[in-house]
């Protein structure tokens, strides 16, 4: 799909409302949004967070984000340049606070909707892949615990490849039984029923896209 003219891979659901959770632009720009199913709120978030991977970042577009993020009243908004500057914020119950910092290779962030949540580190692993679904897994911020969507970015040659797997956060790790909370994918025109995606730490592969 083209946003703002620019090519992007979007991840959005449609059970109780439309929201965008992640968009991932041609040359590696990173948006996410988390929170409350407030429609409106979460359309002017990818608004902005769009504008923002494709044209400019300005104090002006950040500080309007973060202001319409507390609308929400729970929630988060990452923006992750190519290079690894994050521009980010959480807010839960009256508690704001923004972060801003450099990813390096082999670090990670934690973002969800408390602040007091955040975590940052360095991978554990040589795979990628495996190492995050562990680290989301063993958070224990969330009771409402779905699939975990694993996105690898490359950019080769001018193009942008998107390779994408699902899990199944079940809760083991953090005393929980959320296996029941599933959803299926669909990718493209392609349906994934939940009853194929596997449970933590195994993952199913959904398949690739490669913006050029």
């Amino acid at each position: 799909m083209k946003i703002n003219g620019k090519n992007a891979v979007k991840e959005y659901k449609t059970t109780n409302g439309y929201f965008t959770h992640t968009i991932i632009f041609k040359n590696g720009w990173f948006i996410s949004i988390g929170g409350a199913d407030i429609v409106n709120v979460n359309k002017r978030l990818t608004k902005l967070g769009s504008d923002m991977a494709t044209k400019k970042v300005t104090e002006d577009l950040l500080n309007e984000s973060y202001k319409t993020l507390k609308k929400l009243g729970i929630g988060h908004f990452v923006l992750k340049s190519p290079n690894g500057e994050v521009k980010a914020a959480s807010y839960y119950s009256g508690y704001f606070k923004k972060f801003n910092f450099k990813l390096k290779s082999g670090e990670y962030a934690v973002i969800p909707n408390s602040p007091r949540s955040f975590k940052k580190g360095k991978n554990p692993s040589k795979i990628p892949e495996k190492s995050v679904i562990s680290i989301l897994a063993k958070d224990k911020y969330g009771v409402n615990r779905r699939n975990i969507m694993v996105y690898s970015v490359s950019n080769i040659n001018k193009k942008t490849k998107i390779q994408i797997w699902a899990t199944n956060d079940n809760g083991k790790y953090v005393g929980l039984s959320t296996s029941g909370l599933k959803d299926n994918v669909y990718f493209g025109s392609k349906k994934i029923s939940k009853t194929l995606i596997p449970a933590i730490s195994k993952k199913k592969y959904i398949g690739s896209v490669t913006l050029a």
